[in-house]
C-alpha cells in the first residue's frame, strides 16, 4: 500500500501493531526505550517485534522527565535504531554524538526559536494552540522536514497533506485487547484517507 505522506506510529508495544503498520505502508515505528516508562520495550522484545517487519524505520523514543537518564544506563547500545526522537531540546548536544538522526518533538512556539542542528532530520509539531497562521508561518521558514503530531484534527491533517505542506503525520498505536487481537477501525480510517488511489 502506498500512502500520500509519511506516517509514524507512536509507542508501538506489540507485534500486531508493527505488522499492521508495515502492511499499511507506514514509514516509522516508534518504541519507548527508557526502562522507567510505562510503555517501555526492552531490547529482547524490540528484536522480537522488529525482526518480523520490513520496509520501516525504527525510532527510539525518549521523553521528559527521564530522557537524560538514557545515557547513564547506556540504553542506546542495546538497540539498532534508525532515528532517535525526544521532546527535550537540551539533549540535542549529547544526542548529536550518537550519530543517529534525530526527530525533535516540541510545541510550535519552541520550534520558532530552535537553534539549527544538522543532526535533526525531522521536527514534530507537538502543540499549536489552534493558531493556523503561526503554523503556516513555521512551515514556510523551517529548515527541517515537518511531521504533525497526533494532536492535530483529521481535517487539518487532510488539508496539509493534500497541499503537500508537511512531510508526514504521527498516530498513536494503542494497546492490544488481548494477545494477537486488536480493533484497528480508527487507525484504518485515517490511513485509508491517506492511501494513493
Amino acid at each position: 500500500m502506498i500512502l500520500k505522506t509519511l506516517v509514524k506510529i507512536n509507542t508501538v508495544t506489540n507485534l500486531s501493531d508493527a505488522r499492521y503498520a508495515s502492511a499499511m505502508g507506514v514509514r516509522f515505528l516508534g518504541f519507548n526505550i527508557h526502562e522507567s516508562s510505562l510503555d517501555y520495550i526492552n531490547p529482547q522484545k524490540f528484536i522480537e517485534i522488529t525482526s518480523w517487519v520490513a520496509g520501516v524505520s525504527f525510532v527510539g523514543e525518549i521523553y521528559k522527565p527521564i530522557a537524560q537518564d538514557i545515557f547513564q544506563h547506556n540504553c542506546l547500545s542495546r538497540y539498532v535504531l534508525d532515528f532517535l526522537e525526544t521532546d527535550d531540546d537540551e539533549l540535542i548536544p549529547m544526542l548529536e554524538k550518537t550519530n543517529i538522526p534525530l526527530i525533535l518533538k516540541l510545541p510550535l512556539e519552541k520550534l520558532f526559536v530552535l537553534p539549527f542542528s544538522p543532526a535533526i532530520n525531522y521536527v514534530i509539531i507537538a502543540e499549536h494552540n489552534g493558531d493556523e497562521q503561526a503554523i503556516k508561518q513555521y512551515l514556510k521558514q523551517s529548515p527541517y522536514k515537518i511531521l504533525l503530531s497526533e494532536n492535530f484534527s483529521e481535517p487539518i491533517i487532510t488539508e496539509y497533506v493534500e497541499k503537500k505542506r508537511i512531510s508526514g503525520i504521527c498516530l498513536n498505536s494503542g494497546y492490544e485487547e488481548k494477545i494477537g487481537y486488536k480493533n484497528y477501525d480508527s487507525l484504518e480510517k485515517i490511513l485509508e484517507t491517506l492511501t494513493v488511489e
